[in-house]
């Protein structure tokens, strides 16, 4: 993809990601208690909707990406494409559904809405992202796109079906999962705590701390997690692995998160007994999961390159090579970050007391592997300070102000002693503004944008354009955060800043800066709630 291409297509997302941030902060959804009606069915089942969108596209992105040969000449440079009148044609389209989501949610009670209007305003929205698609591409090599890989596109929307109606199979089963759940974390329990009971409606727990078994901690969900990651890194890495017997991969690590769950139920109600109640409810009971996620993760990961691999002769001069060396350098540390993070929420009670740890451990694998970061980190330039500018006006302007997490932070430090309080704050100001950036733009812009532009990242440079890596990586770097719309423009805002003189070294400095005047907002007005 030529540079003229890629510059069109990074500056479109980057408007589309505008135009969501805008339209969410300014319209929020209706109040449909009480109401009934078509249109109420529709907006009620917008989440399931999404989800079923969202999978569909993420299989049909991975099934294009398998035919990179094929599909990316459709979307090369048209040397003399008028791409900007279908700009400003979906200029006006946006205006129009700006207008009419209005009407739809704020101009009228849900039950007034004809279904003639809310067919409008869906349409309108439909078309907003056609245009924007057409401006990018001409309309004719979408059409022949669509008519070459039409069957394996309807695969891919046959699978998302799939994967939805899994997912909603799965939560009528959650009372089987609860059942057995209960009953083998009772029998954990009862070997440490002679009181330990469990009751026929989902209770667990002993004389002095009990919880209720809710359908997300049957087992389900971690079971639909472990099984949606299984099939994805399976297809992802389909070339490396030997089939049918990789595939074995799945039903151990079913196998894996449900005994997990159980530990983690078991282990909660063992918190609350003989620690703390608010540590077990606020703690570990929200990070514990997490923790046996990725470790079953990284467990499969282990397992398939061990048995699973298959043997392949590497290319005449990479002989000699450390394939796998680059790599974890480059994710060694936001995997110790995360890490750290995880284990230091877990033994918290809302306030995260232990977040030195991770800015320990974070630094140490970063002194480790420094040797490996010096090709890609140059001198820093004012685009990329500038850059982290505008990516701070951003996450400022879409984060809400004042919540309830945000004071817990100046409660809890104001009952330590000033010394021990100050060098906390030291230590939150050196992770914010040092270790965090540098660990995650190292992991997202260093290895994650590289490897989804090219399938050996290693002889990829940093600055290589992919459509499909600048939107996975930005997204993923989104979902990472809890605001994920501002996390996602952030994550786009830190590629195009690999992008200037691909260099990863200038999407770290881009974060620094961002952090650092986010650090200064904390410190200086008391927002507390940019450090949550």
């Amino acid at each position: 993809m030529r540079r003229g291409t890629a510059t069109r297509w990074m500056g479109l997302a980057t408007l589309f990601v505008a135009e969501l941030v805008w339209l969410s902060v300014n319209f929020d959804g209706p109040d449909l208690a009480g109401r009934t009606g078509p249109v109420v069915a529709v907006l009620t089942s917008t989440d399931a909707l999404l989800q079923f969108g969202i999978g569909v596209m993420a299989l049909g992105a991975l099934y294009l990406v398998s035919r990179d040969r094929v599909v990316g000449p459709s979307l090369a440079y048209q040397p003399g494409y008028r791409w900007q009148p279908w700009l400003g044609v979906h200029a006006v389209a946006i205006v129009l559904f700006a207008l009419l989501t209005a009407l739809v949610f704020t101009g009228a009670p849900v039950a007034s809405i004809s279904v003639l209007w809310f067919t409008a305003w869906l349409t309108c929205g439909i078309t907003t992202v056609i245009f924007l698609l057409v401006a990018a591409v001409p309309a004719r090599l979408w059409i022949g796109l669509l008519a070459r890989e039409y069957r394996g596109l309807a695969v891919c929307g046959l699978a998302g079906v799939a994967v939805w109606l899994g997912g909603q199979l799965a939560r009528s089963f959650w009372r089987p999962l609860a059942s057995m759940t209960l009953k083998v974390a009772y029998g954990l329990l009862a070997m440490v705590y002679p009181d330990a009971y469990y009751t026929s409606d989902g209770v667990l727990g002993t004389g002095s701390f009990s919880v209720e078994i809710a359908p997300q901690c049957s087992g389900y969900e971690g079971i639909w997690l472990v099984t949606a990651f299984g099939a994805s890194y399976l297809w992802l890495f389909r070339r490396e692995l030997s089939f049918p017997r990789a595939l074995v991969l799945i039903p151990i690590g079913v196998v894996a998160m449900q005994f997990a769950n159980t530990i983690r139920v078991a282990a909660l109600v063992g918190v609350g007994t003989s620690l703390s109640p608010a540590l077990a409810i606020h703690g570990f009971h929200s990070q514990a999961g997490w923790i046996g996620f990725t470790l079953i993760a990284l467990g499969l990961i282990a397992i398939s390159h061990r048995l699973f691999r298959t043997v392949n002769t590497p290319p005449a001069g990479l002989e000699s090579r450390p394939a796998s060396r680059l790599a974890t350098a480059l994710v060694a540390p936001f995997l110790a970050l995360t890490a750290a993070a995880m284990l230091s929420a877990a033994f918290s009670a809302g306030f995260n007391a232990l977040y030195p740890l991770g800015v320990i451990v974070t630094a140490a694998v970063l002194w480790g592997f420094r040797r490996h970061y010096c090709d890609s980190i140059g001198r820093p330039t004012w685009d990329a300070i500038a850059i982290g500018i505008v990516v701070f006006a951003v996450w400022t302007w879409l984060e809400p102000e004042g919540t309830a997490q945000s004071n817990a932070m100046p409660t809890e430090l104001g009952r330590w002693p000033a010394g021990l309080a100050g060098l906390w704050l030291l230590f939150r100001i050196a992770g914010s503004v040092i270790t965090v950036p540098i660990a995650e733009e190292l992991a997202f812009r260093g290895y994650l944008l590289r490897r989804l532009a090219a399938r050996d990242f290693e002889t990829a440079a940093p600055g290589r354009f992919s459509w499909l890596a600048l939107g996975g990586s930005s997204l993923a770097f989104g979902l990472l955060h809890e605001r994920w719309l501002a996390g996602t423009a952030a994550g786009i805002g830190f590629a195009c800043a690999v992008y200037r003189r691909g260099r990863t070294g200038d999407a770290i400095v881009a974060h620094i800066t961002t952090n650092a005047l986010i650090a200064a907002l904390v410190l200086w007005q008391g927002r507390w709630g940019l450090w949550t």
